[in-house]
């Protein structure tokens, strides 16, 4: 019974196959016909010429106001980093001089320690 219902399933994949490549090249003619035709029919009309133009000087002007932004920005940039190194600079000098005078205790500290031992 598997085997019958196997041919069965096998023969309609084969007949679906079939009419699906059939259709394909039906509607493969059909498109090449009606191109032909309209390439015929766009012939027989008379087109207006297209006139272009030069997009220079639009394409220049808008060049010179991207670059004159774009220097506007990197002069904004450079003073905001610059404000910006200001106030790290202002936040980490105290904290410098703390780290040195803490640094300076360390050394006394240790100065003394090692002075106490060779007096003992």
């Amino acid at each position: 019974m598997a085997k019958k219902f196997g041919k069965v399933l096998f023969g309609t994949a084969l007949i679906g196959a079939a009419a699906a490549a059939a259709a394909y090249f039906y509607y493969q003619k059909k498109d090449k016909e009606s191109i032909s035709l309209n390439d015929e029919e766009q012939d027989d009309e008379s087109e207006p010429e297209r006139n272009y133009t030069s997009l220079g000087d639009a394409v220049e002007d808008a060049a010179e106001d991207l670059k004159e932004k774009a220097e506007d920005a990197a002069e904004d940039l450079k003073d905001a980093a610059k404000g910006a190194a200001d106030a790290v600079k202002e936040e980490f000098t105290p904290l410098a001089d703390s780290v040195k005078e803490a640094a300076e205790d360390v050394v006394e500290n240790v100065e003394e320690f090692f002075t106490e031992e060779d007096d003992k």
